[in-house]
């Protein structure tokens, strides 16, 4: 069997598929693309075992040949294959004794390829569960993941957090990250749904996947194991992490009594100098109001001191209280432009994040300076 592909297409697909394909690997079958003709489309899908990326593009398939076109080839060097071959179409022939020969029309380019059987190739669990369905358009589900994923876990011992949560109650759809020291959460929707009984949490690589693969439309599936999304000429399967996420209601703070409101400008560039000088894994600044004026700093006792202050919108009562710089810093550049509100009912009290939009909490966990 054999097929015509031009390399520029096929290099477009490729450079997809290959962001699920890990570098090192001691299963040989894992650093490879399966490349199966489809109808008039040829179907690229490359794995992790955790995920399965599948991206599909027209081809033309010699229709003399009834053979099946079904290979499993080495993701990296077709890649830098094609990459090499320019707009040239490429031919692509089965050969036995797992090879595959590859030449240009004009013949000018040619040689031959090991492959892996197909038969090798690890393919997803089926899943019979209920599957619910929904729809994402003009970027909104990008801009939502833009808002959670600063606050996904990377820390391995609690492997539940290393993931995006997604909820379906009767006050509609939410979805939600934490890593213990800050909390997004976002309301997707208010149209009631019917709960799920397991929790659905999302892995960290396929939301990151998501943002990189996905068009301004996109549809996910979930089931009680798997998640997917469809996207343009991509599909992604994806595992689910099998754990129970924490119950984020019992951080979430009622309104405090001390409310700082400042420009998410002012905000962003008061702290990176407030933290110009400090020290150590958190990095924390020290923030105290006084009236209209506030006044963030640090202090390292190698180091030296500095403050800097700041006018706030309205006179609040006195409270001074600590930050991590770096967890503060990146959720306010999540906030829309604008004012952004810091909300907390004492110095040791969780401390909530607002801006305009009233769908979106931010927590960010007090810090000791």
């Amino acid at each position: 069997m054999q097929i015509t592909v031009n390399a520029r297409t096929l290099t477009a697909q490729l450079s997809k598929n290959i962001k699920v394909v890990e570098q090192r690997n001691t299963i040989p079958i894992l650093g490879c693309v399966r490349l199966l003709l489809d109808g008039a489309q040829l179907k690229l899908i490359t794995t992790d075992l955790d995920m399965w990326v599948t991206t599909r593009d027209d081809v033309q398939a010699n229709k003399e040949d009834t053979g099946e076109f079904d290979i499993c080839l080495p993701a990296a060097e077709l890649l830098a294959l094609t990459k090499s071959m320019g707009n040239r179409d490429i031919v692509l022939v089965v050969l036995p004794n797992n090879l595959v020969s590859f030449h240009d029309i004009a013949e000018r380019v040619s040689g031959e390829m090991k492959c892996y059987p197909p038969a090798d190739w690890p393919d997803p669990k089926s899943d019979d569960g209920e599957v619910r369905q929904e729809s994402f358009t003009n970027g909104r589900w990008r801009s939502i993941v833009d808002k959670i994923d600063l606050a996904i876990s990377t820390e391995e011992t609690r492997y539940y957090l290393n993931g995006m949560h997604i909820m379906f109650n009767d006050d509609g759809m939410y979805a939600e990250a934490t890593d213990g020291h800050r909390l997004v959460r976002v309301i997707i929707d208010k149209e009631p749904r019917k709960p799920m009984e397991n929790s659905l949490i999302v892995p960290r690589k396929t939301i990151a996947l998501s943002k990189v693969l996905c068009e301004p439309d996109v549809k996910w599936f979930f089931t009680y194991q798997s998640a997917r999304f469809e996207s343009g000429n991509v599909v992604v399967h994806s595992k689910l992490i099998d754990s129970i996420y924490p119950d984020t209601n019992r951080v979430i703070p009622e309104e405090g009594k001390h409310s700082i409101v400042i420009n998410r400008e002012e905000w962003i560039d008061t702290i990176t100098m407030a933290r110009a000088l400090a020290s150590g894994r958190g990095r924390a600044i020290k923030i105290t109001t006084n009236g209209y004026e506030v006044v963030m700093g640090s202090n390292d006792p190698d180091l030296g001191h500095i403050e800097v202050k700041v006018k706030q919108k309205a006179s609040v009562d006195n409270i001074s209280f600590g930050l991590n710089s770096k967890y503060i810093s990146e959720l306010l550049k999540s906030c829309d432009a604008g004012d952004v509100r810091v909300n907390l009912q004492d110095a040791s009290s969780p401390v909530r994040i607002s801006d305009g939009d009233p769908n979106v909490t931010r927590i960010c966990m007090p810090m000791r300076v």
